[in-house]
């Protein structure tokens, strides 16, 4: 079978978007079958974007084992090439890294008994190969193998030998491909070590790991010798992994700083979601804990910064009825606290969760999951800030006939959105027959999303407008826009239009709406005096559009399909212009 573009059907792709309305809609979708595949038996494992929207992957035969094809696909979802590169068989590439210069390399792993080791497969935009190396090491096909892209195109690397006994392999390469370093370091000679995730600082690669019964994350100086470490053990040493890392660097002036969660064990011997930030030297600058109750088994899968500066965590548990949860918690970036929200879609284990920063400090979540009685699904969340409301939008990709098992994912430009995995031919039974490799692409600009550049306010702080719920004509309530990181007791407005995007100088920030402005109600921004940047202004803007917030609300408000945008103005006496400006945020009315 070769590869086919499908058509979903109504059924297949069921949205929930507040009023119902779809904000999320499929572009393309593609299933592959590898010309070297025993009747299929295929899965797309790592996938990226071009800077022009082109979307690469690694694809991977289960029998004969470890065959893997590099894709192409166009930005119709048309196959453009497909390569053969790097070892013959018993090869798994689950990294993809593509550089400013659209250089695509792959990361895997080789268990071949004849030649195993970490495999790089660098790829120029044509599908010819530009560089491949093997770096011997006694790797299996679960050492979690993780990878990062420096500034400057190097690539970086880092796994665990010895099936977890250790040591830990670093590897560092530049753009060309040649070596900078290759490094093995026993993070614990006493422990066993697994690479859960790696990041580049400006400082060189950055390694979170699981080591014994402890979460650590570390950082080798050059000469292999270990910089620093930072380490969780949870309550009284009773235990804690980690699920992921991430690095901030929206803000320029405060620097790069590192974000890490896990699950530990508290001291009731339930567990708890721990998050962390530290400084590029390893120094610890805020932690958190988060209960998540009972749970023998769960694991933060994915860890990220928020374009509002939070920090997210999601992942998995498995309460005492053997029941799956999809879990998320936001830690925001100021003197707030987390907050958590659980999804219990049906039965199912702790799964593969992705996460991407989207605009307006919302986060896109992809996450398989079992409904009962029914085949393994997708499901796209877009989570906002006022966690543990419900989910803004969800998407479910697969139609409780064909099995859609999540591998890989990525965000392009905020707006499109790539999924791939393997897909089964379910039957009752748990019969599955005719697997094969997919990718599917779904396009989000039908989602709120902010733009524009935020003015930096007297105290020092940014102020993002973000937003949760759905704009709907139909709903009185629940669409919440928000502006945090902003002076304590101070008045302001939100300010609206239906013109197109602008960006001009404007009171000593940017104005980004054109076209007529309207005003909504004067707000207070309340907060705590005593903190510089505590204070918010919210509108439930449903409830303004419905003239139920007093104001008098433009009729383009509830015109469906009107695009508006909205940004607010905050009283700043210490400021120049005595006023401080924020992002925007553009909308689409829904019925």
């Amino acid at each position: 079978m070769g590869p086919t573009t499908l058509a979903l059907s109504c059924a297949a792709l069921l949205v929930c978007a507040g009023s119902g309305r779809a904000q999320v809609a499929l572009n393309w979708t593609r299933n592959y079958e590898l010309p070297e595949a025993d009747d299929g038996d295929c899965v797309t494992d790592a996938l990226a974007h071009l800077s022009d929207g082109r979307v690469v992957a690694s694809t991977r035969t289960f029998s004969p084992a470890g065959v893997t094809r590099f894709v192409q696909y166009t930005l119709t979802g048309a196959q453009a090439w497909s390569r053969l590169h790097g070892p013959a068989s018993q090869t798994i590439y689950p990294a993809a890294l593509v550089d400013t210069l659209d250089a695509a390399t792959f990361v895997g792993l080789s268990t071949a008994s004849a030649a195993p080791g970490v495999s790089l497969v660098s790829l120029a935009q044509n599908g010819t190969q530009r560089w491949a190396a093997l770096v011997p090491a006694q790797v299996d096909a679960n050492a979690g193998l993780r990878a990062a892209l420096g500034a400057g195109g190097e690539v970086f690397a880092a796994t665990s030998e010895g099936a977890g006994a250790g040591p830990t392999l670093w590897l560092g390469f530049d753009r060309q491909g040649a070596t900078l370093f290759t490094h093995r370091a026993e993070l614990d000679a006493a422990a066993n070590e697994r690479v859960r995730d790696a990041v580049a600082l400006s400082s060189g690669l950055v390694v979170a790991a699981d080591v014994g019964a402890r979460a650590m994350i570390a950082q080798l100086a050059a000469n292999g010798q270990v910089r620093w470490r930072n380490e969780h053990a949870g309550a009284a040493d009773l235990g804690a992994d980690v699920g992921g890392l991430d690095v901030d660097r929206l803000d320029p002036a405060a620097g790069e700083r590192l974000g890490v969660a896990g699950v530990a064990i508290a001291a009731n011997g339930q567990r708890e979601v721990w998050l962390r930030t530290l400084l590029p030297s390893g120094a610890t600058l805020r932690t958190v804990q988060v209960s998540i109750g009972v749970a023998p088994n769960a694991r933060v899968r994915d860890v990220r910064f928020a374009s509002d500066g939070a920090l997210w965590a999601a992942g998995w548990k498995l309460d005492s009825a053997g029941r799956g949860h999809f879990f998320a918690v936001r830690w925001p970036n100021d003197v707030g606290g987390p907050r958590s929200f659980e999804w219990l879609p049906g039965s199912g284990s702790p799964q593969q969760t992705l996460l991407w920063p989207g605009r307006a400090g919302q986060m896109w979540a992809a996450t398989p999951y079992f409904a009962t009685g029914a085949a393994e699904r997708v499901a796209v969340l877009q989570l906002t800030h006022d966690l543990p409301a419900t989910v803004a939008i969800r998407t479910d990709f697969g139609d409780g006939v064909e099995a859609r098992m999540l591998r890989a994912g990525a965000l392009f430009a905020g707006d499109r959105l790539v999924l791939g995995g393997r897909s089964d031919q379910f039957l009752s039974g748990q019969i599955f027959f005719d697997p094969l490799a997919w990718v599917a692409q779904f396009d989000v600009r039908g989602a709120p999303d902010g733009y524009c550049t935020a003015q930096t306010n007297s105290l020092g702080c940014t102020p993002q407008v973000i937003f949760s719920g759905a704009p709907s004509v139909s709903a009185a309530a629940g669409f919440e826009l928000r502006v945090e990181h902003v002076g304590p007791q101070r008045s302001g407005l939100f300010f609206y239009g239906a013109g197109g995007a602008l960006n001009i100088p404007w009171n000593g920030g940017t104005l980004c709406i054109g076209g007529q402005l309207r005003r909504a109600p004067l707000l207070s921004t309340g907060g705590a005096t005593n903190l510089a940047c505590s204070g918010a202004l919210a509108l439930d803007w449903n409830s303004f559009a419905a003239g139920l917030a007093g104001g008098a609300p433009g009729p383009e408000l509830v015109q469906i399909g009107a695009t508006l945008r909205v940004q607010a103005l905050i009283r700043d006496p210490q400021s120049a212009s005595g006023v401080n400006v924020s992002s925007a945020l553009r909308y689409v009315v829904l019925p």
